[in-house]
């Protein structure tokens, strides 16, 4: 982890995020598995772009946007 990243735990525990997440009315146990959902859909897109060099980031990000959705929508649905 770098300077300037936060850990999950950290994200969770940052006043100013839990004030955000408490104004947008998101729960705790949401924005967990959000984060950890997040987490691993990149890991598993890191992983395909090493085995495939690469080929096409462009096309790569678009797939970890739809995760991120997918995942997003999940974690609403079960709150």
């Amino acid at each position: 982890m770098s300077d300037t990243e936060m850990t999950i735990s950290e994200i969770l525990r940052d006043p100013m995020i839990r004030l955000m997440m408490r104004a947008d009315g998101v729960s705790l146990k949401a924005m967990k598995a959000l984060l950890i959902g997040a987490a691993l859909a990149q890991r598993i897109q890191l992983a395909s772009g090493e085995r495939r060099n690469l080929r096409d980031s462009n096309s790569d990000q678009k797939q970890f946007v739809r995760s991120l959705r997918v995942i997003n929508v999940h974690a609403q649905t079960h709150i």
